[in-house]
């Protein structure tokens, strides 16, 4: 708040701000020709990152009184932008009930649904396929959010057994069945035994050749016999065309193209395709779909780290093949490491790439709430995860600003990056920062001493003029966002300046730096 000026010192105070309005605009010129100005005062210096604007600086309340007495220690504080933090919406709560005793999971990994994307909104009622770790054991089951949380029963060890059947009632042999982590075949008498942790959120997948995939999520406390029932499925095969993928590594993601219109297209397993990657291409190209429930609304995804291609509809699945043609086109790519402050790898680090037009944040796709694979919620991006040594590789459109981001623990590190070819950045995610991202800025701190004349420098920015602090009052330099940063801060002049050194320092809010001490 301005304060109240004194009657009698109303002119003094007037002329010292023609003089500080004089200073400013000369200032402007200078900048220009690349010459700095001293400006007195309490600043707010405001410095942006690589794209978010040139950094401005005004002037509060000036005190030209300051610049008078001993000579000013210069201080240059070079700040390198690495990338912006984004505080994460809150994951849901995973409250798992044991018995009597409830436990919020904290070694959690959400594997499918809204959860898995943290870019992505989450809703209620929106179904996540979650891993959850406790007591040693580990289980993984599908629930829906409720209230903002997953809530899991969990009980002890059972047989999740039955017989699979087609609709004649015919014993299915070789029908792969899935529960909770954990698949089997059944035998020549359609029979399958699979343990499993007794509770609710069960998820029971089964598939066979030439029949539609589904799944059912169960409530058991004591060893089954299921009885399930397999429809006959309609078959679509997908043909890769144009800068089609010669490394055998090209695969296929199945997701609806709408919402579910019946209880066979909401009951397909699309979650376990974030587990198997999807369905792999054979040596001519062809992806055959063969699983697929009949009239079901769905279209394909074309997964490579160096092609892309729309994702396209296909056609109702009917009982005589239908092909479609996916186009690929030549991408290049994003790749680099995850890596924490101390440069140590993150590994398993949900990284995103898409298209800097698409904005700030994923749109939400038809069919969000059925728990489908990472990559169906980034439109026209790419989803894939950190390897152990935190190394990623991620497909982008050439020549097209790309937008990457890597979640941590409550923040993600993002940055845009721009170029016609390959492209390598690596994302540092602090493990041990926390807040709103809101108040962003460092504070230099002097012990003693004074006055400085202060330059901030921005990696990629032109000159900024100098500013005279007293170092009396800390001295704010405050960023557009939250920002992972190498700080630099120089005191004094050769030989005898003084250096310190800050890397990979993150400035969620106020960071409070010492500046060495100077010499005189």
């Amino acid at each position: 708040m301005p304060r109240t000026p004194n009657r009698d010192r109303a002119p003094a105070r007037n002329a010292r701000a023609f003089v500080v309005a004089g200073a400013i605009a000369l200032g402007a010129l200078a900048v220009y020709q690349g010459v700095a100005i001293v400006l007195a005062g309490e600043p707010a210096i405001t410095v942006s990152l690589p794209g978010d604007g040139a950094l401005v600086r005004t002037v509060a309340e000036p005190d030209l009184d300051a610049a008078h007495g001993r000579a000013p220690t210069d201080v240059t504080v070079e700040i390198t932008g690495r990338s912006r933090l984004r505080p994460l919406p809150p994951a849901p709560r995973c409250v798992v009930l044991a018995g009597d005793a409830e436990v919020e999971a904290t070694d959690v990994d959400w594997l499918a649904g809204t959860a898995s994307v943290p870019a992505q909104e989450v809703r209620e009622g929106d179904a996540q396929l979650v891993r959850v770790r406790l007591h040693g054991q580990e289980t993984l089951r599908l629930a829906r959010v409720r209230h903002g949380a997953v809530r899991i029963h969990l009980g002890g060890p059972i047989l999740v057994g039955g017989t699979v059947v087609d609709t004649a009632g015919k014993a299915v042999a070789g029908a792969r069945v899935w529960a909770a982590g954990r698949e089997v075949e059944t035998d020549a008498d359609g029979t399958f035994a699979i343990e499993a942790a007794a509770g609710d959120c069960l998820p029971v997948a089964v598939a066979a050749r030439g029949m539609a995939s589904q799944a059912v999520v169960l409530e058991a406390w004591q060893n089954t016999d299921l009885r399930l029932v397999l429809q006959p499925a309609g078959e679509v095969r997908v043909r890769l065309a144009g800068v089609v993928p010669g490394d055998g590594a090209a695969r296929v993601l199945v997701l609806p193209a709408g919402e579910p219109r019946s209880s066979a297209e909401a009951q397909y397993p699309f979650f376990l395709q974030a587990l198997t990657g999807g369905s792999p291409a054979d040596r001519q190209s062809m992806v055959r779909l063969d699983d697929l429930p009949l009239g079901a609304r769905l279209q394909v995804r074309l997964l490579h780290d160096r092609t892309t291609a729309e994702e396209v509809v296909l056609p109702e699945a009917r009982a005589r093949a239908a092909e479609v043609s996916l186009v690929a086109h030549a991408a290049a790519s994003v790749s680099g490491k995850v890596l924490d402050e101390r440069g140590a790898a993150v590994p398993g680090a949900c990284v995103l790439a898409w298209p800097e037009r698409d904005g700030d944040d994923l749109p939400r796709r038809a069919g969000a709430s059925l728990a489908l694979p990472p990559a169906a919620y980034v439109g026209r991006g790419a989803a894939t995860r950190s390897g152990a040594d935190g190394g990623f590789r991620a497909a982008r459109t050439p020549g097209a600003p790309t937008r990457v981001l890597a979640a941590g623990p409550g923040l993600a590190a993002e940055a845009v990056l721009a170029g016609a070819g390959d492209l390598v950045h690596d994302l540092i995610v602090p493990r041990n920062a926390a807040g709103s991202g809101a108040g962003a800025q460092l504070e230099l701190r002097a012990a003693s001493g004074g006055p400085f004349r202060v330059r901030v420098i921005e990696r990629g920015g032109g000159p900024r003029p100098a500013v005279l602090w007293t170092g009396t009052e800390p001295f704010p330099i405050a960023l557009r966002s939250a920002a992972c940063a190498d700080v630099k801060i120089t005191v004094g002049a050769a030989p005898d300046h003084l250096v310190r050194t800050l890397p990979a320092l993150a400035i969620v809010g106020p960071v409070p730096v010492d500046l060495p001490e100077a010499s005189r």
